[in-house]
């Protein structure tokens, strides 16, 4: 599995793969998924190439799902090669994990800075995603977190430039993001918030493409 999965990546990045393109690991008998999906993680930094490629085990009359590891008839087959897991799911999937998991933080204490709340924020979710990064930049704008495709800010008690600022950033991050989580730290005016929330509905990105969180 280490082999083909680093070979695979290789392969992606010299014929100039897009989103668009797929890759499959076939292997006949069973197959350990969560092993693969292990390896998958472990070996591939890149979000796009680590999530192009599925795993399928290939039986006399079973096909295994590639996500769920479950045995399908042989007249099932059809069915399922025609209706894959799109990409949009998976990041819908990760997406709603991290916003579940964003809302089941408990402050203790009340911080002082911005950077005190971004501590809190992304030491708690480093324990459920340990592939989260911090601080990548994004022209000229660094953003405070991103797990795989789904990038986080985190502001603490933002005024009214503040919120125009994020509203530029925002849109800097989703040139290159898929989704992006607005983390509102003891907010100083619930209608700042409420017309920042308005300006991103107009563009169409609220709950599609940006979330907006506030913490107490």
């Amino acid at each position: 599995m280490r082999e083909c999965l680093r070979d695979y990546e290789r392969f992606y990045e010299n014929q100039e793969f897009d989103e668009g393109d797929k890759g499959f690991y076939l292997c006949s008998g069973s197959l350990g998924e969560k092993l693969f999906k292990d390896l998958r993680k472990d070996l591939i930094e890149d979000y796009d190439i680590r999530n192009s490629i599925k795993a399928m085990s290939l039986g006399k009359e079973t096909v295994l799902r590639p996500e769920e590891n479950v045995a399908i008839p042989e007249e099932e087959t059809r069915e399922v090669k025609e209706q894959p897991r799109t990409e949009k799911k998976e990041a819908n999937d990760e997406v709603n994990d991290i916003l579940n998991k964003i809302k089941t933080l408990t402050i203790h204490r009340m911080p002082n800075t911005e950077k005190d709340l971004d501590n809190m924020v992304v030491s708690y979710l480093s324990a459920f995603f340990p592939e989260i990064q911090t601080q990548v930049a994004y022209q000229n704008a660094r953003i405070d977190a991103q797990i795989g495709n789904v990038g986080i800010e985190i502001k603490f008690q933002p005024d009214a430039s503040e919120f125009d600022r994020l509203y530029g950033q925002t849109e800097k991050y989703l040139d290159s993001l898929e989704k992006v989580i607005v983390v509102i730290g003891y907010e100083r005016s619930s209608e700042l918030t409420e017309n920042f929330v308005k300006r991103v509905e107009r563009r169409g990105w609220l709950n599609s493409k940006v979330f907006v969180l506030s913490l107490r």
